[in-house]
């Protein structure tokens, strides 16, 4: 496998350069160029993060070399709304049905890569679904260094109230969840005014929604509300992972997740109460259930979550990453 590997010339195509992402690509090269230059022709694999109908293109064309492979990386819900028809426009803040010409030239690119790398279970499990003759493989992110050594030391939240955290960047409250969460917050208000929902990131601006209970942060440090909270909640639709998501696991913060939220193969290690389907009811039932706990079984919960997400270390996941790419090589090359 490692000859395979040895032998190509490999660069990386970036768009956000997301760090997990960067650190993936430089386990097999330290060559690289964002998807809006000029991308150079004469690599034998083109490893790009998300993108991939002009890499493919290119490569149809010739314009990449006759013999050069495209593999991408899927880490966000691309595949997702791609599988739904949705697509999120900025300008108007909506979500609207994809045009059937996107999807068709989507999908037609989308069968002409050489290789999928899926970052998550939703990813996978809809790559799976489309069932194209694609080789692919599984993979996980990892919590950054200094964020796992200062997360896995974190003193263990009481747990005692009941607010509920959220991190993420908008301004896609779709496929965040935003606003089933939010609506699933306001539910549980009506008959428990002890509920609070404290929203962490940027771009939530414009999501107009009635905020009663519902406390817009801003960028802030998670560790400031992780003793504030006693459940993180994510109910992403096609959420590629949501690295969050084990973060406040590793502090002892359990998570609540959908079950198109990527990190939910983690969450399920924990219990399988903690994976909901994408609907009020279940949102807000399964909110209630845990905290009708006792603090002694929320606690146990919350060492069963470090337990779980202490096996995202950078080390373990990268070393993991590379035998995965070789394998995947080896599929590619077969066909």
């Amino acid at each position: 496998m490692k000859k395979i590997l040895k032998d190509k010339k490999i660069i990386y195509v970036y768009t956000g350069d997301h760090p997990v992402h960067r650190a993936f690509a430089e386990t097999v090269t330290k060559e690289s160029v964002h998807i809006s230059e000029k991308i150079p022709s004469g690599y034998d694999i083109y490893l790009t993060e998300g993108t991939y109908v002009l890499p493919v293109i290119l490569k149809l064309t010739g314009l990449l070399g006759r013999n050069a492979k495209v593999i991408t990386l899927f880490a966000e819900n691309r595949l997702y709304y791609l599988k739904h028809r949705k697509r999120f426009n900025r300008e108007k803040n909506t979500i609207e049905e994809m045009s059937l010409l996107r999807r068709l030239i989507y999908m037609f690119c989308l069968k002409k890569l050489d290789g999928a790398i899926c970052e998550g279970d939703s990813n996978i499990e809809i790559f799976r679904e489309f069932d194209i003759g694609v080789p692919y493989v599984e993979v996980d992110p990892f919590i950054r260094t200094e964020w796992y050594t200062k997360l896995k030391k974190f003193p263990q939240p009481e747990l005692k109230n009941k607010n509920i955290l959220f991190v993420g960047n908008g301004p896609d409250y779709y496929y965040k969840g935003l606003d089933l969460l939010i609506k699933s917050t306001k539910k549980l208000r009506e008959t428990d005014n002890g509920y609070h929902l404290y929203i962490l990131g940027k771009y939530w601006e414009n999501i107009g929604l009635d905020l009663d209970g519902v406390h817009f942060e801003g960028y802030q440090s998670i560790t400031k509300y992780l003793d504030k909270c006693s459940l993180l909640v994510h109910v992403g639709r096609g959420e590629g992972f949501g690295i969050n998501i084990i973060d406040a696991m590793l502090a002892g913060v359990p998570a609540l997740v959908s079950d198109k939220t990527g990190a939910k193969g983690a969450v399920a290690k924990v219990s399988d109460n903690l994976i909901v389907g994408l609907n009020e009811k279940e949102v807000c039932d399964a909110i209630e259930n845990y905290f009708s706990l006792n603090i002694k079984d929320r606690l146990a919960l919350a060492k069963k979550s470090k337990n779980v997400a202490s096996e995202f270390d950078k080390g373990k996941i990268l070393a993991k990453f590379k035998l995965k790419f070789l394998k995947l090589l080896e599929g590619v090359y077969r066909k």
